[in-house]
């Protein structure tokens, strides 16, 4: 008998989540996110990135797939207010040095868990803070999923800049701990966004395969940027030189002010 996945209850906090290609500067870009009001420390996380893929490879059930982003959101979220997932590492861009008022967080791991932080969650909207690789393509799901809890942010960047970042990052595709999606074809591991034209990736050059690469993820993501009603698209280039300017658009966008500096 066919029945449809659905989680039935959610929290109501916001869910941010900081998205764009691989190297396009998401990292330089979050901590400034993180640093608004009631904003919580950053996850990079792969499960919003698989779920967009599989839906986009046709391998994920629209149900199937909104009800995982759906669970995983809630369950981050709840984890990250009972202290379950500090990260200690000192010099990971998620880890404790990185995420501000990082003492909080600490503190967290000495209270008690149960119902009280759920209605918590209700009542102070702590803004859970996701950063992932392309889950851009799949729209549907994402909206399915969290409604307007969702602030949707997209990080592109010029092209140009990133060829040498793909190009490091393909020489080291085949290493065991890459965990990105691929299949292979004729015994060569494939990125998944080449999964459709997998002839034409291998008869390319090297230099061509990144170049390929960089221009079909380039075009499947500004498609799919259109089809998000609301969402800010962010190029890093100007971020950086009008810093100012874009924090204020963000606290917009998030409707939260600052609440630690920046400078």
């Amino acid at each position: 008998m066919a029945f449809e996945l659905k989680k039935s209850l959610q929290f109501s906090n916001d869910i941010i989540l900081v998205d764009g290609a691989w190297g396009v500067g998401k990292s330089a870009v979050t901590p400034f996110i993180g640093a608004f009001k009631n904003v919580e420390k950053k996850r990079i996380d792969p499960v919003f990135e698989y779920v967009a893929i599989l839906k986009w490879l046709n391998k994920l059930d629209d149900d199937a797939a909104s009800t995982l982003l759906s669970i995983y959101a809630d369950y981050f979220t709840y984890h990250n207010q009972i202290g379950r997932e500090v990260n200690l590492r000192w010099s990971d861009d998620s880890g404790f040095r990185n995420s501000p008022g990082a003492f909080r967080y600490v503190a967290r791991l000495f209270r008690r868990d149960g119902d009280h932080v759920e209605s918590k969650i209700d009542d102070t909207n702590p803004a859970t803070l996701i950063v992932s690789d392309f889950a851009v393509i799949a729209p549907s799901p994402l909206h399915a999923a969290l409604g307007d809890r969702l602030k949707f942010i997209e990080v592109v960047r010029h092209p140009l800049y990133l060829v040498n970042y793909w190009t490091h990052y393909l020489n080291d595709f085949r290493r065991a701990r890459e965990f990105s999606l691929s299949s292979e074809y004729h015994d060569l591991r494939i990125p998944w966004m080449a999964s459709e034209w997998a002839p034409e990736y291998l008869e390319a050059s090297p230099f061509d395969r990144v170049l390929l690469l960089i221009a079909r993820s380039q075009d499947l993501l500004l498609q799919s940027i259109g089809e998000f009603p609301k969402c800010l698209v962010i190029p890093f280039e100007s971020f950086v030189i009008e810093t100012e300017s874009w924090l204020q658009q963000i606290g917009g966008f998030l409707n939260r002010p600052l609440a630690y500096n920046t400078s």
